[in-house]
């Protein structure tokens, strides 16, 4: 992969069976400065690390940064530096994920680029093992629409290609609508804490929040009511016509459709609560709740998994907001390490990812 780095030669690349050994090193270095030392060193050795690193369905994948022994970069022994360790994931509202799991660059070897170097190459790597034809990659192909202008070309048929320098046809360089512009001029307003009441689109009967800055009053909550009653509200319509008295101070989002699940300040509106629906559908009917025999059997197949496959840790995250599902959590045993976890949680999404893969 590509040399980094300053004043000296490095390479950043897919980790191999001899470093382990290295790496379980580093690991262990990283755990006694975040003061985990004893717990790591005890459990993760070369030989935890060759055996789930380097099977059929690996559990995570690793990039070393590796620079010859002198300190010239003349020749000599090479020695690792850093690493950076990875694994596959997937998310029912994004898809395809890579989480960075753990990260690691020597002190006399930081501010040099190396770390940004091994990130970079993370965001670059392929979904799957790292393939030969991806050994040698320095660059993403800039995002490219078809001819009909509607659709973007699949990575296979861009990749190696000369694209346009401009960049034209990425998402974020796209003119907003106006309903992206409405909603962005809006962007204070259409929070939890407005939500004041929910009108059903006439098509696709979702639930679409209504906002306003102030409590409504009696004669607006009727305002809108009429406009429920009269069944002509659509997903991402106005409730109210252009300069007409609630047109600008009682509103919904626009830049929603159909095919838009339920707004998350449905959930989550500290003001008003509605019937639990469905996220994907609107449905309020056949909802399993956390006693149904089905989530009971999920969540002991969630358990014989990890068990089967000698996994020590379970994790997994929820909104700050849904009570119902972290009851439901504590319920099945799970401890909530957020209260004094000294951490944060970083996320990188699609646009940011490519941007960040190419800079």
């Amino acid at each position: 992969m590509a040399p980094t780095g300053k004043d000296f030669t490095s390479i950043i690349r897919p980790a191999r069976p001899d470093d382990c050994g290295e790496i379980a090193r580093m690991i262990k270095d990283l755990a006694e400065h975040q003061g985990s030392g004893a717990g790591s060193s005890e459990t993760v050795t070369a030989e935890a690390l060759r055996e789930d690193a380097f099977r059929d369905d690996p559990y995570f994948r690793a990039l070393v940064a590796e620079v010859p022994s002198t300190a010239d970069g003349s020749g000599g022994e090479a020695q690792l530096i850093g690493y950076a360790m990875y694994y596959f994931c997937y998310s029912p509202f994004v898809r395809r994920a890579v989480y960075l799991q753990s990260f690691y660059v020597k002190p006399p070897y930081r501010g040099r680029g190396i770390g940004s170097s091994l990130m970079k190459e993370v965001a670059k790597v392929p979904n799957g093992a790292c393939a030969d034809v991806f050994e040698t990659i320095n660059f993403l192909p800039n995002p490219t629409l078809d001819v009909s202008r509607e659709h973007y070309k699949k990575f296979a048929e861009v990749y190696g290609c000369c694209t346009s320098e401009e960049d034209i046809d990425r998402p974020s360089r796209k003119a907003p609508s106006e309903k992206d512009k409405t909603d962005k001029k809006r962007g204070s307003l259409l929070v939890a804490g407005k939500v004041r009441m929910a009108i059903r689109c006439a098509v696709c009967l979702k639930p679409r929040c209504v906002y306003s800055l102030s409590k409504l009053k009696r004669e607006e909550e009727e305002a809108v009511r009429r406009v429920r009653q009269s069944k002509v509200f659509t997903c991402g319509s106005n409730l109210f016509e252009d300069g007409g008295r609630y047109h600008d101070s009682i509103v919904t989002r626009q830049r929603v459709n159909c095919a838009s699940p339920v707004e998350v300040q449905y959930y989550s509106s500290t003001l008003v609560s509605f019937s639990d629906c469905c996220y994907y559908c609107g449905t309020e009917g056949d909802l399993l709740g956390p006693d149904d025999p089905v989530i009971a059997t999920l969540r002991q197949q969630y358990a014989v998994i990890g068990v089967e496959n000698s996994c020590n840790k379970m994790k997994w995250t929820c909104q700050g907001w849904d009570d119902v599902a972290i009851k439901f959590y504590k319920k099945c045993g799970g401890k909530d390490i957020t209260e004094g976890l000294n951490c944060h949680l970083f996320n990188m999404d699609r646009e940011e990812l490519i941007e960040f893969a190419k800079s």
